[in-house]
């Protein structure tokens, strides 16, 4: 007769008693797994079953019994033989009943197969099967999201040189997702991954030496490893090294380079590869001035929602570059960057407001949005909430208000803000 057996709510298998037997001496099942069979009203733990039942007592001699003659003796057990007959006949008829009408109990589910199986597989020390189950619950697909449970796991495959389980790993050290955030462990981890020629964990490896988190701040190294990263196809690392190109970081200027590892970045996707692409084709870095290229490498970022672009599409419909000036179309895209917070946009967007293109001439709509900008830093747009207040444009006339401003963006070296202050003090 076989034998079913579930783990967490999930039945896992059929086998006969002595192949259970045999996978609890394995352990490949577990004592607190669960079985049931035919005859059976609800599920038990093996840890019930496992161990064979007592032996029968020894029954005891009591003494000076008197033997009964052969007579009586036959008698007796013509009467037990009957009487264990009819018992034995309605056990069966009791038993054939029971396996034709009971049915196999539900289970409670915590796991799903998915799960199940994995866990099975990795407790048998299979270690892409421990990695994905560590994912499992990293993510909290078919098991509750449990970030030490999944630490547990990936951590097992982790420590057997699994460089996909190193890197997320170094991924929660980074984040502190079920450990105490520690970018000096994350590294560790990635580094681990990165000396396999994991692509994900190499260009990890470069972030933390280019931020200078969990280890010195070195250009060279951060350069280094994106390098690897990005010869081993790395989008993200792609589009660093243009960036470093770029920008003549740890390497000497080079936009020709730069244009060249945008150029791999964005044919696999990348938004920030192809907002650059989208900035070089506009300013004529490394390449030919070209509007048209310009606007395409923009709508591609802008449609993965990449607010650089976004702002950079508007500016072109307001400024009529490369497209028919289009104010409305300006004031749209500006909006759609304005709100995910660029602050260029926001003062853009204020602007338009202000002078009235595109939509109605509106100063409160105006001062609201440059003063977010302002908020952010942004110094031109801290010199115009400056004037705003000054002149009580859009706002309550202020001028101490306004000079506490024109001094946030005359700190910045903004030269407007600067003259306001000196006139001002002068008075």
């Amino acid at each position: 007769m076989n034998i079913s057996v579930s783990r967490n709510g999930v039945e896992i298998g059929e086998w006969t008693e002595e192949e259970v037997q045999t996978l609890l001496d394995e352990g490949k099942l577990l004592p607190t797994d669960y079985y049931w069979k035919q005859g059976m009203r609800e599920w038990q733990e093996l840890a019930t079953s496992i161990k064979p039942p007592p032996p029968f007592p020894t029954p005891l001699k009591v003494p000076g019994v008197p033997k009964k003659n052969s007579s009586s003796v036959k008698l007796s057990l013509v009467v037990g033989s009957c009487i264990i007959i009819v018992i034995l006949v309605a056990v069966l008829i009791g038993f054939v009943t029971m396996r034709t009408t009971v049915s196999k109990p539900a289970l409670v589910a915590s796991d799903n197969a998915e799960a199940a199986s994995l866990r099975i597989s990795a407790e048998g020390g299979d270690i892409v099967a421990a990695r994905n189950l560590g994912f499992l619950y990293l993510d909290g697909k078919g098991v509750p999201k449990d970030f030490k449970e999944a630490l547990k796991w990936l951590e097992m495959a982790a420590n057997q040189g699994d460089a996909p389980a190193q890197c997320v790993i170094g991924n929660m050290y980074h984040l502190g997702e079920g450990v105490n955030q520690d970018d000096s462990q994350a590294l560790n981890w990635y580094q681990k991954a990165a000396d396999q020629g994991f692509a994900t964990a190499e260009t990890s490896t470069a972030n933390l030496y280019f931020s200078g988190k969990g280890v010195a701040q070195d250009y060279n190294q951060a350069f280094s490893w994106y390098q690897k990263a990005a010869d081993h196809g790395d989008p993200n690392a792609q589009c660093m090294v243009g960036n470093m190109y770029y920008a003549g970081e740890s390497v000497t200027k080079d936009y020709d380079q730069a244009l060249i590892w945008y150029q791999k970045a964005a044919d696999q996707g990348d938004a920030e590869a192809e907002n650059n692409l989208g900035v070089m084709y506009n300013s004529g870095q490394g390449v030919a001035q070209n509007y048209d290229q310009a606007l395409t490498w923009y709508q591609k970022a802008a449609a993965q929602g990449n607010v650089s672009s976004e702002a950079s599409i508007g500016y072109m419909y307001e400024s009529g570059n490369g497209v028919n000036k289009d104010y409305g179309q300006a004031l749209s895209w500006y909006q759609k960057a304005a709100d995910q917070g660029d602050a260029g946009a926001q003062y853009d967007l204020g602007c338009m407001y202000g002078k009235g293109e595109g939509v109605e001439r509106d100063y409160s709509q105006a001062f609201s949005w440059i003063q977010k900008s302002a908020s952010q830093g942004f110094a031109k747009a801290q010199y115009v909430v400056g004037v705003s207040y000054e002149h009580g444009t859009g706002v309550t006339k202020n001028v101490f208000a306004a000079m506490e401003w024109y001094q946030k963006a005359a700190d910045q070296g903004q030269p407007e803000a600067e003259a306001a202050l000196k006139r001002l003090n002068n008075q």
